[in-house]
């Protein structure tokens, strides 16, 4: 079986042992062990089937048992877990890349655990002889040992990655990493990542509880990546994680802790941003490269890049530069917004960097998660050696660089070298007056006590690992985090670890602003039902999000409750006339309007919405007179004269008709306008010109002569009521047949 078969397989088998099939799950788990050849498994799958019929016959023959409770909840784990166990023993057949390391380590993994506790104990023993001799310190500073070598070895975050479940000495060891305080937070960082790929690889409690204590220690840069990890493992498993009380008891620890909540709107918003990095992507390359590319040689002509850094360029400013942007109006502006849009924490540096993960570097998967720190020999050992690039600055900027993640900071220092000496000098000075400017922002959030550096943090792991899910030469071995809907509303650890209002509602309108309209329903109706009274706002924003749905009755039911609090009525009102002409209740819908006239006399859209009402009650005198006050308040509006144009023929005022017609066959005259000018030539009785103008309608192509007739037809009421005579009207149309033929 394919990868993909065996995942489709498993993901129905947990949801049938969910929703408690227990039976059809033992059907599946059947034919997943026979496809797959594991006959060392069917026997454990034989007796938990035997315990299921047991449980049921016992039950139904009313044989009392107080543990069958107990017993149910713990069968149903044990599927679970042997759901696992058969998921990944039939995916080592599967050829991916992934079995094939897996495999190979599983052949050394009692060297590989040797070799990870002995590389521990070396670094604790070498920290504690630094501190004797010298007073290094190796955690948190740029000061290191000489020859340092790596710390956390390929080896060993593969072994970390690829254990379904971990046993004592492997909890046993990641433990001790943890409570290390010889290693540098961006090794410990490395196996949070591992730790969090083989959650989401196959299910144990203890990955949880793991994830949870790295979080809990609060170490910079670490519990950031921790918490992503954990959150995302809980998101992934949602249905399951209720089934552990160990599991529930942090989540419920957490709740009382306002900063989960606070991280948890920081990462949440954080993985929206980063599911709209295609649109983002995509809107830079469709509206700002095709200006950029129109401006290229002007760039070349004005700029005189041979001679554009004097000594003092960095203050030096272009005066051609305002002008050059003049070439293609409005490209500042969009590259402006670009740059918040990058500040606010969107990637923008997806498709740039996409095309620098070619290195060797790449090639190991740890490299992936790998968070930036300058002392890195891999980067080192790619730096140029030119006296006039500045590396020192080069590497500060870079690793203060915010704005970047750290997969994108590896690929830019890795490609440093292969760029000309030139642009290596000016990316030198740039970055160092870059560097400078970060260190200032640093400080000031610094002093402000700002909680933006943790939110960076998540930023740039979040986007390290859209990197890895979209770009990683394997990625379709692995479950694309970033496809998921995302909605964490109906999550358990939202509902068990985030009870604060205030949280609850700034996701909600973060959702709400990212149109992300379902899942913002479901948090406003959440704050709705646990509160005496909604606010307005709230009322307003529910119904908003059925009308971008385009469940008007439902918008209509909460715009007219938003209405009660008697505030912002002009917009809310105007709400209420849209959902009720949607609804096809002109009725409702023009009361609504002439309250709104009385509020604002010259409001133009209800003006016009009064108009529409009217027009479809028939009432063409009433419909003009609206129509009339919107041409007289907006001048300019060509568009209201179809309306006028049409009421005034359907009432009889056929001068007033020709007059408007004019107006519109003298602009830019469509198929509907050529029919009306002919019903108004006809009612005229001048009989040859309103066949000009049907012919000319059908002419344009814009309907089919079976679209003429159905329009003819609704029409014909109105000719008639204007004095064109019945039985001429076959006459007619035969006539344009045979013209037209």
């Amino acid at each position: 079986m394919t990868r993909d078969q065996v995942e489709q397989k498993f993901t129905v088998c947990c949801r049938l042992v969910l929703d408690h099939r227990l039976n059809e799950a033992f059907l599946l788990l059947t034919d997943l062990v026979a496809e797959a050849r594991l006959a060392d498994l069917s026997l454990e799958l034989e007796e938990l089937k035997i315990t299921y019929r047991n449980l049921l016959s016992y039950t139904f023959r009313g044989v009392r048992d107080p543990q069958r409770s107990r017993i149910y909840h713990s069968l149903i784990i044990s599927i679970l877990e042997l759901s696992d166990s058969i998921k990944q023993n039939a995916l080592i057949h599967s050829g991916t890349r992934t079995q094939l390391l897996k495999r190979e380590m599983e052949k050394v993994i009692e060297t590989a655990r040797d070799e990870a506790t002995r590389n521990i104990n070396e670094i604790a023993f070498q920290q504690e002889l630094a501190d004797a001799l010298f007073g290094i310190s190796l955690n948190g500073t740029r000061e290191r040992l000489p020859e340092e070598s790596v710390l956390i070895p390929p080896r060993m975050f593969n072994f970390i990655w690829l254990s379904d479940k971990y046993t004592e000495d492997d909890l046993h060891l990641i433990q001790t990493i943890r409570r290390s305080s010889s290693l540098p937070w961006h090794q410990k960082s490395l196996v949070v990542s591992a730790v969090t790929l083989s959650a989401l690889s196959c299910f144990d409690e203890e990955k949880f509880l793991l994830l949870s204590d790295f979080y809990d220690d609060r170490q910079q840069g670490t519990w950031q990546r921790a918490f992503a990890g954990l959150i995302l493992s809980l998101y992934h498993y949602n249905g399951r994680v209720a089934l552990y009380p160990r599991i529930m008891e942090r989540l419920e620890a957490y709740a009382a802790d306002k900063r989960f909540g606070q991280d948890l709107e920081r990462l949440f918003i954080q993985v929206i941003k980063a599911k709209g990095t295609e649109k983002v992507t995509q809107k830079f390359r469709e509206e700002i490269m095709p200006d950029i590319a129109k401006i290229e040689t002007k760039l070349k002509e004005k700029l005189d890049l041979d001679n554009i850094l004097p000594q003092d360029y960095m203050d030096d400013k272009n005066p051609n530069w305002e002008q050059l942007f003049s070439d293609s109006p409005g490209l500042l502006e969009k590259i402006e917004q670009m740059s918040e849009l990058q500040m606010d924490g969107h990637d923008l540096f997806m498709g740039t960097f996409s095309m620098l993960k070619h290195f060797d570097f790449f090639n190991e998967i740890s490299n992936w998660f790998l968070p930036f720190y300058r002392e890195n020999e891999t980067l080192l050992s790619s730096m140029p050696s030119d006296e006039d690039f500045d590396r020192e600055a080069f590497l500060d900027a870079l690793e203060n660089a915010f704005y970047m993640c750290d997969s994108d900071k590896y690929s830019f220092g890795l490609n440093i070298r292969f760029l000309p000496a030139e642009q290596r000098k000016f990316m030198s000075g740039m970055f160092g007056m870059e560097a400078e400017n970060l260190k200032d922002i640093s400080e000031e959030e610094r002093l402000l006590n700002k909680p933006e550096g943790e939110a960076h943090a998540f930023t740039q792991y979040i986007q390290d690992l859209y990197r890895f899910y979209k770009l990683y030469p394997f990625r379709a071995e692995f479950g694309d985090m970033f496809k998921a809907s995302w909605n964490i509303q109906k999550s358990t650890f939202f509902n068990v670890a985030l009870p604060f209002p205030v949280i609850r509602r700034r996701l909600g309108e973060f959702l709400f602003e990212q149109e992300y309209f379902d899942h913002a329903l479901e948090i406003f109706q959440m704050l709705l039902d646990n509160q005496e009274a909604g606010d307005q706002d709230i009322y307003e924003k529910i119904a908003y999000s059925y009308q971008r749905k385009a469940n008007f009755k439902e918008a209509l039911g909460y715009y007219l409750k938003a209405e009660l609090f008697g505030t912002n009525r002009m917009w809310n009102i105007k709400k209420i006339i849209y959902c009720y002409r949607m609804l096809k209740d002109a009725t409702n819908a023009l009361e609504w309007c002439l309250e709104a006239a009385r509020i604002d006399p010259s409001d133009i859209y209800i003006h016009t919405q009064a108009g529409n009402c009217y027009l479809d009650l028939m009432t063409y005198d009433k419909a003009l007179e609206h129509y009339f006050k919107v041409e007289f308040l907006a001048p300019d509006n060509t568009k209201v004269l179809r309306p006028i144009a049409w009421c005034a023929f359907t009432a009889g005022k056929l001068e007033i008709a020709a007059n408007y017609s004019k107006a519109i066959l003298a602009a830019d005259p469509g198929a509907h306008d050529y029919i009306n000018a002919g019903h108004l030539a006809l009612s005229r009785g001048d009989k040859p010109q309103a066949i000009a103008w049907y012919k000319k309608s059908l002419e344009l192509k814009e309907i089919t002569f079976e679209k003429f007739l159905s329009v003819f037809s609704h029409d014909k009421p109105y000719l008639l009521q204007n004095g064109v005579e019945e039985e001429e009207l076959p006459l007619l149309l035969d006539y344009l047949r045979e013209i037209l033929a």
